[in-house]
């Protein structure tokens, strides 16, 4: 891909997303252990959509210092592209979070995992708001196969952007010399203007 672009709430929406995924991991994590085969299997799935949600959430700045990351959450793009919009991925949370009310329901028990349930259905909730609300941001990085193909950086720019540059020049001149072609033929034929 070559522009990846990512559709981002407000800072706090986004904290609060990410700090109800880590608990989402924390508290399945410790379910995993402690309980089980069968609540071990919702629990894994768990950790892993816990760790997608929280990937989405992490700033563009930050991924791009953290190879890892940054690669981890470009084949997510890829493979669960529903997640680079807000609204998609409030669902989600709110998705996540009924999987944990239905784990409580089905141990019939309450505390953390319904504490943490009932803070994803409201995640979700407020990433649904600031998608109505127009408060999201679009953010967008460049692709590894973009960075391949601009080239290295000359001056500051890559090649390919300078050359560009050049050929968006050369068609603003030519653009400029047809709009004057019309009035020089009419003076070359003696037409009165």
């Amino acid at each position: 891909k070559l522009l990846l672009q990512t559709e981002q709430g407000p800072r706090l929406v986004r904290l609060l997303a990410f700090l109800g995924g880590l608990a989402s991991c924390w508290f399945a994590l410790l379910s995993f252990i402690s309980h089980t085969r069968l609540v071990s299997m919702l629990a894994a799935y768990q950790v892993l959509f816990a760790v997608i949600g929280t990937t989405f959430e992490i700033s563009a700045e930050t991924l791009q210092r953290v190879s890892l990351l940054s690669s981890f959450h470009d084949s997510l793009k890829d493979k669960a592209a529903f997640m680079t919009d807000l609204l998609s991925r409030g669902i989600f949370y709110i998705f996540q979070g009924t999987l944990w009310l239905s784990l409580c329901w089905a141990l019939r028990a309450r505390g953390p995992y319904s504490y943490v349930g009932c803070y994803l259905v409201f995640a979700g909730f407020l990433c649904a708001f600031a998608h109505y609300g127009r408060c999201g941001r679009v953010v967008a990085k460049v692709g590894e196969d973009a960075q391949l193909a601009l080239g290295p950086p000359v001056g500051g720019r890559t090649m390919n952007t300078q050359e560009l540059a050049e050929r968006r020049a050369a068609a603003a001149q030519y653009q400029e010399k047809q709009a004057q072609a019309p009035a020089r033929a009419k003076r070359a034929t003696g037409l009165p203007r």
